[in-house]
């Protein structure tokens, strides 16, 4: 999920002198994997060019995204225009590893895994030498391929970083091209969603783990270890150090921030800075959708969310439609009428995440994507309440 410290991990991997870490490379590949899935299955119509949906609520979404994530990589890669492609992914990735661009001429493979599989030692020819023994990347908008990557990557694992939902939402309003709140709050919920259901189905391979971000900027001490061990390697003092990481280009990071403040060390003051940014409203709307993972995930709520329910459906704080990001303003509908529709729904699922009753399977699937993570947010609010 973006602006959740993903970048911060990236680069603190990186400074380790045994693994070799891009950053942000490879977003674009995941998407035309969405696409030639969404012409392969003429399931649901996908704009190209559109973000990855949160596919909540709606019949065709639900089964277009069960879909996608049953079809695995070795989906071929006919279809490709390879040079369109790699202009355009060479574009994406200057910003954060440029080292990579003399390289994606070795990305094109016959069928994603191929090109995945490339695309891994191109990290390692870009940005490893003689000691690395292990090659990633991260990258934001792609929680939900987590399921690819550890399923059809050999000696593949995957790392989940969620952030506090109001901080992520915080973030992204605090910056120059918002989103929409309804938008982020969906996104930030799949991005947990993807992350609980992987580590289920990969409980016997520890293929997952799941990182709060806040753990990591407070107990350093205690996570690096842990996240090194799921590694299987040891920790280096280099990781501990975040004035000393390098960017994409090898050159010394300045940690991105959208509060325009210097940054040193793991951040711990920009942990609670949206009870700053953000409007009771806006917290307690952020609470209301995010209300069955925030509590699986242990973060505390400011505000009961039933007290704000009326005037956050019929009164919705979101942002005027022209400051909405510009590539994001065609996809999203910031309409009155619209945004009350789509915070009824959110309404039902709230309900049924705390009225203690039981919700067939296909409901639970429009509410949590998989029925079984649904259900354990329900049994886990029940087993409170009692």
């Amino acid at each position: 999920m973006f602006r959740s410290g993903t970048t911060l991990v990236s680069r603190m991997f990186h400074s380790h002198p045994e693994i070799a870490c891009a950053s942000d490379p490879y977003a674009p590949l995941f998407k035309m994997f969405r696409n030639q899935f969404s012409v392969k299955s003429e399931n649901l119509p996908v704009n190209f060019e559109s973000p990855h949906d949160d596919y909540y609520y709606y019949d065709s979404k639900v089964s277009f995204f069960h879909g996608l994530q049953k079809e695995t990589l070795e989906m071929d890669c006919d279809n490709i225009e390879w040079d369109v492609f790699l202009d355009q992914i060479s574009h994406s990735l200057r910003p954060y590893s440029p080292l990579l661009i003399p390289y994606l001429n070795k990305l094109p493979g016959s069928n994603f895994k191929e090109t995945f599989v490339n695309g891994i030692d191109i990290i390692r020819q870009a940005y490893g030498d003689n000691k690395t023994k292990i090659v990633g990347f991260k990258d934001v908008w792609t929680s939900e391929f987590g399921v690819h990557i550890a399923r059809d990557i050999p000696n593949s694992k995957v790392l989940h970083i969620v952030r506090d939902p109001r901080s992520v939402c915080a973030s992204n309003l605090a910056s120059s091209e918002p989103y929409p709140l309804i938008f982020l709050a969906r996104q930030w919920r799949k991005a947990c969603a993807s992350a609980l259901y992987q580590k289920k189905l990969f409980k016997n391979e520890d293929k997952i783990f799941i990182l709060r971000y806040e753990d990591l900027i407070l107990y350093p001490d205690i996570y690096i270890p842990k996240i090194c061990d799921f590694l299987e390697i040891d920790p280096h003092d280099n990781m501990y150090k975040p004035s000393t990481f390098l960017d994409g280009s090898n050159q010394p990071w300045i940690q991105n921030s959208s509060y325009n403040n210097p940054i040193s060390g793991f951040n711990i003051e920009s942990m609670h800075k949206w009870k700053e940014i953000l409007s009771d409203k806006q917290i307690a709307m952020i609470e209301f959708m995010c209300f069955g993972e925030m509590e699986l995930l242990e973060y505390e709520k400011y505000h009961d969310p039933p007290l704000f329910l009326t005037d956050i459906i019929l009164n919705p704080p979101e942002i005027n439609q022209s400051s909405v990001a510009s590539w994001l303003r065609p996809f999203v509908d910031q309409g009155r009428e619209s945004l009350i529709k789509e915070l009824s729904l959110e309404f039902v699922r709230f309900n049924s995440l705390t009225n203690g009753k039981k919700c067939d399977d296909k409901v639970a699937e429009k509410f949590g994507l998989w029925s079984e993570s649904f259900k354990i947010m329900q049994e886990n609010l029940n087993s409170k309440i009692l």
